[in-house]
């Protein structure tokens, strides 16, 4: 933001509509007339304010409508996250997001899901605390090491499928399933710590009510376009555990490969691509061992676009990966 835009003593007002800073001067955007709300930000000073002196802050994950503060916890001797809710124009429907996150955590008791450790408000902005998983992202992993060994990826998918299967055993849909959401910690003996993150923008596989229906309408694409299952942008299909495989075949695609199976110029043409082709082959070179053909009849098979030629269900997914490993 240039210096005319801010107020004389360096404060702000904040634009709902095009996502902006203005000086404190300003009652309405000079951009497009929107009226000015306070602020769209969290300060660290707020948030240690409102949790006490009981956590330490040591560092901050900014995105889109959420800043996510990394916090030591004195009094137990670990790492919680705080993942504060920011000021954009989609802010109202982003707090019942937010309280459904909450509400689904509860519902949810596994050792690869981070706990909801409390929740409460700053000012406006609501927040929740959460268990810290350690690791790296299956996105940064792969972008580090180019691609992974087909036994890692066996091993890190069938704790994936182990997650999730908890989720849908209580009718809970991780529905925007990605590799960032996928955190791996790979221990001295070469065995693998698996979590996945963000389940709260799950939501349950039949929808009782109103309220679940509406947070989800028909014309609202969640989820990276790399690896959505092609019923859900469709609309031909309620999403359920079937587009989780989906999902699941096309982010170990990206992991046994370095690279998503569809490759467009946007969004809308790798959609295209998910609907109405198929993907190249993992190993054009041909495989290398038994595992390689194993592994990709087993991604590809997920990754069916007749849901009912994928893996019934992540126990048999599971099971088919522990065979490309004997």
């Amino acid at each position: 933001m240039s210096r005319d835009m801010l107020g004389r003593d360096g404060k702000t007002k904040y634009c709902m509509a095009c996502n902006r800073a203005v000086a404190d001067q300003f009652s309405h955007c000079p951009q497009d007339g929107t009226l000015l709300v306070e602020s769209s930000l969290v300060s660290e000073e707020e948030l240690i304010g409102t949790l006490t002196q009981r956590y330490e802050l040591s560092g901050r994950i900014d995105s889109h409508n959420t800043i996510n503060f990394l916090l030591s916890d004195r009094e137990l001797n670990r790492k919680v996250v705080a993942k504060v809710l920011r000021l954009t124009a989609t802010f109202e429907r982003d707090c019942e997001r937010f309280e459904r996150m909450a509400e689904t955590l509860k519902k949810l008791n596994h050792p690869g899901i981070p706990k909801l450790i409390g929740q409460g408000n700053i000012r406006e902005f609501p927040y929740l605390l959460l268990e810290f998983k350690e690791g790296q992202t299956l996105q940064a992993l792969v972008k580090d090491r180019g691609k992974m060994k087909v036994t890692d990826v066996c091993k890190i998918f069938i704790q994936v499928c182990a997650t999730l299967r908890h989720a849908h055993d209580r009718s809970i849909f991780h529905q925007e399933l990605t590799a960032k959401d996928i955190i791996c910690k790979e221990n001295k003996d070469q065995k693998w710590e698996v979590a996945v993150i963000d389940f709260g923008k799950g939501k349950p596989l039949i929808h009782g009510d109103n309220r679940a229906q509406q947070l989800t309408e028909k014309g609202d694409i969640f989820g990276s376009a790399a690896v959505l299952a092609p019923e859900i942008f469709l609309g031909t299909q309620s999403v359920d555990a079937l587009s989780n495989i989906y999902s699941i075949g096309c982010i170990m695609y990206f992991a046994v490969s370095g690279k998503y199976p569809y490759q467009a110029p946007n969004w809308m043409a790798v959609l295209h691509k998910h609907a109405n082709s198929m993907p190249a082959p993992i190993f054009s070179a041909g495989y290398k061992t038994n595992a390689d053909r194993k592994i990709e009849e087993v991604i590809l098979r997920a990754m069916s676009k007749e849901r009912d030629k994928r893996f019934e269900n992540l126990t048999s997914l599971s099971k088919a990966l522990q065979e490309v490993m004997e």
